[in-house]
């Protein structure tokens, strides 16, 4: 179950996995996010004004690989703009858990 916007993991059932998708404009308010999430996977993705994500701006890779150094024992996904094309390197730079690709 993938949780965007407001919705706080607390009230999700146990027993369902969870991914919780935080927008990342900052190192602050990634930190932020990171340190509330507990027990889950977390997405991170581009903060965009008035999206909750699928905007295809991408998420800038230093700072990605900021937050997953800070955050070593949280299972971060890498999300935002990322294609067939760029997906090799932001791996190789972000080190995320895992990525969601678009197909376009």
């Amino acid at each position: 179950m993938e949780l965007r916007g407001g919705h706080g993991v607390a009230s999700v059932s146990l027993g369902v996995r969870v991914l919780k998708a935080v927008r990342v404009r900052d190192v602050d308010s990634g930190n932020r996010a990171l340190e509330g999430i507990f027990g889950h996977e977390v997405l991170i993705d581009a903060a965009v004004e008035g999206a909750f994500g699928g905007t295809g701006v991408s998420l800038n890779l230093d700072l990605a690989s900021e937050l997953v150094q800070r955050h070593l024992g949280k299972r971060v996904l890498l999300a935002g703009g990322l294609t067939l094309l760029n997906v090799a390197i932001a791996v190789r730079t972000v080190r995320p858990t895992g990525c969601i690709v678009t197909g376009k």
